[in-house]
Formats: structure tokens, C-alpha cells, sequence
């Protein structure tokens, strides 16, 4: 869903875009199969138009999947940094607050 937030991609587009986002191959079937579960779940939009007798399929992400997407990273960001050692906080953080005023207690 991360590569889709950045444009849509036709499918071999987003293969390779996906490949280099993860640093290793990705199998065309479980992208297809990933992106048909995305599209049932509203989360991904497809967009087919046609050139002469091909039907292009264009993916991007839906506004359902936008929002998605926001509060993965935001519950990603809270992990990462409640996981952070409390010297490396900015200050403005009630989890390590709360750590530092139980060690002067």
C-alpha cells in the first residue's frame, strides 16, 4: 500500500516498484492475488481502460486506503518511539515522562 500512496502504477510497474521497496523478488501471483484482496476490501482502486484490444488495468489506492495506510504508519511511529531509549526522546513525550518521574521517584 506504501508504493500504491505515491501514484498508481499498471501492474508490471508496480511489480518492479514493489521489488525495489522490499529488496527482493516478489511473486507475480501473490502480488495478483494481494492486490484482488485489496480491491474486495476497498482499499485498492482499479482503473481499466483499453488500447486497441488490451485492457490496461491502472492500481492506486483508495481514499479508504489512504486512511488505512495513515494509522498503520502512525501506529508504526508510537511503536518505534515508545521503543526508543529515553535519553533519545524530545521531551515532549508522556511514555518516557512517566519513565523518568518513576526512576527519580
Amino acid at each position: 500500500m506504501a508504493v500504491l500512496a505515491e501514484k498508481p502504477f499498471r501492474f508490471r510497474a508496480l511489480h518492479s516498484q514493489l521489488e525495489a521497496h522490499v529488496g527482493e523478488h516478489v511473486d507475480d501471483n501473490a502480488l495478483t492475488r494481494s492486490l484482488h484482496r485489496l480491491t474486495r476490501s476497498n482499499l485498492v482502486r482499479v482503473d481499466s481502460k483499453r488500447s486497441g484490444n488490451r485492457l490496461i488495468k491502472t492500481y492506486s489506492l483508495s481514499e479508504s486506503g489512504r486512511k488505512q495506510l495513515a494509522t498503520y504508519e502512525a501506529i508504526v511511529d508510537a511503536y518505534t518511539h515508545l521503543h526508543l531509549p529515553a535519553d533519545q526522546c524530545d521531551g515532549r513525550c508522556p511514555a518516557h515522562d512517566q519513565q523518568q518521574n518513576e526512576r527519580a521517584a
